[in-house]
């Protein structure tokens, strides 16, 4: 079965393997499938993407908290040392770091 012949390529990829989705109409309403997946409704592929956007969201928080925080300690580290250049250094990292994901205001 090629699921192309069903449908048209759409512009949106699968949440899950990032292929690209065929839209199939069924009347009304469409629906979307993926060539390894099961179909999605407009709802389900929203909740699929959100949720995807979600963990991604969190997952770069994280990497950004695990980059900041050993910079945060070398700092603490080189100002308990008596080495204030160092520590700003390393201070300054962390912050470069953690503004990369800061929304400029």
């Amino acid at each position: 079965m090629n699921i192309f012949s069903f449908g048209t390529l759409s512009p949106y990829t699968c949440p899950e393997c990032h292929g690209v989705l065929t839209m199939l109409n069924e009347g009304k309403l469409a629906r979307f499938r993926c060539h390894t997946r099961p179909a999605y409704s407009v709802d389900m592929l929203l909740a699929a993407v959100t949720e995807t956007i979600d963990s991604n969201l969190d997952n770069t928080l994280r990497s950004v908290d695990e980059a900041v925080i050993p910079r945060n300690h070398l700092g603490d580290h080189h100002a308990e040392a008596n080495q204030p250049k160092r520590a700003a250094l390393y201070f300054q990292k962390a912050r470069n770091r953690s503004d990369q994901v800061r929304p400029v205001v």
